[in-house]
């Protein structure tokens, strides 16, 4: 958390922390690290601590984005296919098994380059999007897997013969003893 929220900080305060555009060449040629530059310049003359700390937004929007969205469809597909199981359980575990076997980054690259030949000018979006949705199988593979077992425990079966519905027993009983497991696939798919 700490890590997270020192490059939020520092990509809000990026024009604080730099007088620099990040896109301007401020100087001819590479210069190595200064007071003026502390990183230095690269070959064209743009400031390397500016372009680090501007980048910065836009890669915590990706990752925001992608993992935030990943993290809905871990949590509807896993959950749904292991609680109902039957054809349910088949069609979306075929679905996910699918999607495990999709190479998340080289389909990125191919995606972004397509959107950005084609004249799109939100690549960060693009590959945000692509990122969600070749990231989410192996969450929801584990969150699966979890609610499998977590679906034969008293508790639930307490709910149910109670008469509670499926979606109060997914949302009171099963989704809250699975919040860490959540939370840590979240970060896990923000880092990656």
């Amino acid at each position: 958390v700490g890590v997270v929220g020192f490059f939020v900080l520092m990509a809000i305060a990026a024009p604080l922390l730099t007088p620099y555009d990040p896109n301007a060449s401020v100087v001819t040629g590479s210069l190595p690290p200064s007071s003026a530059h502390i990183l230095g310049t690269t070959g064209l003359g743009q400031d390397l601590f500016a372009q680090i700390v501007y980048g910065a937004r836009v890669t915590l929007l990706v990752g925001f984005v992608a993992a935030i969205g990943s993290t809905i469809l871990q949590v509807l597909m896993g959950l749904s296919s292991a609680y109902f199981g039957g054809i349910v359980d088949e069609v979306l575990s075929l679905i996910i098994n699918v999607f495990l076997v999709l190479p998340g980054l080289p389909l990125t690259i191919v995606l972004a380059s397509l959107a950005s030949a084609s004249g799109a000018n939100q690549n960060e979006y693009v590959i945000a999007l692509v990122l969600m949705f070749t990231s989410w199988s192996y969450g929801a593979r584990v969150l699966r897997a979890q609610t499998l077992s977590l679906k034969e425990r008293e508790f639930v079966a307490a709910a149910r013969v109670s008469g509670e519905g499926s979606l109060r027993i997914i949302s009171a009983e099963i989704l809250p003893n699975e919040v860490s497991l959540i939370a840590s696939t979240f970060i896990g798919t923000f880092v990656y």
